[in-house]
């Protein structure tokens, strides 16, 4: 057997270990169409989650521009691992072609995200992870990234960004939007690699603390409630 074809076993098995179903990932070319022409970038990105959406708003000689939307479904209970598990965002951006006349610069210029895990937050994490042999960061200088209310700031040489509400803040309650905007810019130095320049960008939700109280205060219930419902469901069988 191939090593492919027992990577991809081992992610099918990861998955239904975890309760969730393998998902079919979307490509898309982050080029931009001014009216006339086509304006290559030389990346393109990969989405796992069909509730995640890129839109290219620019490209030119240095940098190519985005917007991202993104819904955070409900947060699920792993009883096998006794823990809760947030949603977590991917972005994976990879060079077109190593040869390509690609851009040096991808800036996320606003970002829609929506709260539909069933819990409060109150911090947000973007995390950068260069891909083989690349090297990519968060530019300090031109980074510019409004997370209010909530407080945030990139430090030199960054790969990582955490916003969070502090200790007088707000956090962003179930169903409400966060929308952080003024630009986040990626560096990535085309020149250290000589294969296709790979880029991840996670995206982490955090729940507030209370609401992590409050969830496993709730959960000797919920366990309860499962196995009478497992024990009425045998009888009814027994009885059939």
């Amino acid at each position: 057997m191939c090593h492919k074809t027992l990577i991809t076993l081992g992610v099918f098995c990861v998955f239904l270990a975890w309760g969730v179903s393998p998902i079919q990932a979307t490509t898309i070319q982050l080029d931009y169409f001014d009216g006339i022409n086509t304006i290559e970038s030389g990346w393109e990105v990969e989405i796992l989650e069909a509730t995640t959406g890129v839109s290219v708003t620019h490209v030119d000689s240095e940098s190519v521009t985005i917007t991202v939307t993104k819904d955070y479904g409900p947060y699920v209970y792993k009883e096998f691992f006794d823990e809760y598990v947030f949603p977590i965002g991917f972005l994976t951006f990879r060079q077109v072609d190593p040869d390509a006349e690609t851009v040096d610069k991808i800036i996320i210029l606003s970002e829609t995200i929506v709260n539909n895990t069933g819990a409060a937050w109150d911090r947000f994490k973007w995390v950068l992870t260069p891909l083989g042999d690349a090297d990519a960061n968060f530019n300090t200088g031109e980074s510019d990234w409004n997370v209010s209310p909530w407080f945030g700031d990139l430090s030199e040489g960054s790969y990582e960004f955490v916003a969070t509400k502090g200790t007088t803040g707000t956090g962003v309650d179930n169903h409400a939007t966060f929308s952080p905007d003024d630009k986040l810019v990626i560096d990535v130095d085309l020149d250290s690699s000589d294969a296709s320049i790979g880029v991840e960008l996670k995206q982490i939700p955090a729940p507030e603390p209370a609401t992590m109280i409050l969830l496993a205060a709730g959960l000797p219930f919920l366990l309860k409630r499962k196995r009478l419902r497992l024990t009425a469901s045998s009888s009814q069988e027994r009885k059939s």
